[in-house]
């Protein structure tokens, strides 16, 4: 036996409205476009009573133009979401430029910082530099002493000079202590080359502070340049700060004024809101008159239900009666038939022994 095959469009509409209404609003809109039946069928208001109230339970609203409000209240939900959708992506760009701003500011205070440490450095150095300048003053104090020194012994070499000429003199003119003035010549060039190792060594020693002297010269013009090299760095980092200051306050000032507009915008998707809300609340007082018609409908179907639970229940005891009394009378025929029975299977006993 084969089965006929039959199409969604040829099942009755009660059949295809009650598939449409276990379906999505967004498949129904797709399905009415493809035969005239099903566009029918789409149109019918009780469709979109069901979505409006599997949707919206909270909402109550009478029984007419359910589609409509349907759509309204989803253009009214769908508004609602952007304009929460737009407020984030506002408070999320105000979170990274205030990141941006907390950025610009440590490291503007790194910077001050670093200014801060090249300042200490530069006291530091000031003061080796006072240091060395008290230094030299000193070497140069040492110095003009050992020349004094150099000076007097030189003045005594000179006056030892003198004395060797008189002596030389004396001896020429008198020639009978010749001994006498050999040994005092002796002694006096023993003092001469005393005085003469005495002056070595001073000069030596003045040698040797003034390589000290130079040295230390060196040194100070070594940090006297590291002092303006330290100076030249201190002025760039300062003008890198006012320069970074500059573009923070730029920064600032832009970000002061995106704000303010988003802060306007803000208010304007607020205003919008309230004019919705508004709306909805006028839309919602309308549709208030509508529900005393719906709850009056609801009441009669309510009591046409009470009154077709009464028939069905009479129905069915009536149903109940009438099945216990026809089983009764097949009991009842079902004995007489095996009664029946009994007397014929006697009969034909008697028949058998007669």
């Amino acid at each position: 036996m084969e089965v006929a095959s039959m199409t969604l469009a040829e099942l009755p509409e009660e059949v295809i409205l009650q598939i449409f209404i276990q379906l999505d609003p967004k498949d129904v809109t797709n399905l009415r476009i493809t035969c005239r039946a099903f566009y029918r069928i789409s149109l019918d208001d009780s469709l979109w009573q069901s979505f409006f109230l599997q949707r919206y339970l909270h909402v109550s609203v009478g029984n007419s133009l359910w589609k409509n409000l349907y759509q309204w209240v989803g253009k009214l939900e769908r508004s609602f979401y952007t304009s929460e959708q737009s407020v984030c992506d506002l408070s999320l760009q105000l979170g990274q430029k205030n990141a941006k701003i907390e950025e610009f500011e440590l490291y503007s205070r790194k910077l001050e910082h670093e200014n801060v440490l090249l300042e200490e450095d530069l006291n530091a150095l000031e003061m080796c530099r006072e240091d060395l300048e008290s230094t030299l003053r000193e070497q140069g104090r040492r110095l003009e002493l050992q020349q004094i020194h150099v000076d007097h012994m030189e003045e005594s070499m000179q006056k030892s000079g003198r004395r060797l000429k008189e002596v030389e003199s004396s001896l020429g003119e008198a020639g009978v202590k010749v001994e006498e003035g050999e040994n005092l010549m002796r002694n006096l060039k023993i003092e001469n080359r005393e005085l003469k190792k005495e002056v070595s060594e001073v000069r030596g020693i003045l040698y040797s502070e003034q390589f000290q002297i130079n040295k230390l010269q060196k040194e100070n013009e070594r940090k006297d340049r590291l002092i303006i090299k330290l100076e030249t760095l201190c002025n760039e980092k300062t003008r890198e700060v006012e320069v970074l200051k500059d573009a923070m306050e730029r920064n600032m000032r832009e970000e002061r004024a995106k704000r303010a507009n988003i802060e306007r915008k803000l208010e304007s998707c607020l205003a919008q809101l309230e004019d919705i809300t508004e709306s909805s609340v006028k839309q919602s007082m309308m549709m208030g008159s509508k529900q005393s018609a719906m709850e009056k409908l609801v009441d009669q179907e309510t009591q046409a239900n009470e009154i077709l639970r009464k028939e069905v229940r009479r129905l069915e005891r009536e149903l109940k009666r009438s099945t216990e009394k026809h089983e009764f009378e097949v009991a009842r025929l079902k004995e007489m038939i095996a009664k029946s029975n009994q007397l014929k299977a006697l009969s034909y006993t008697i028949m058998s022994k007669a």
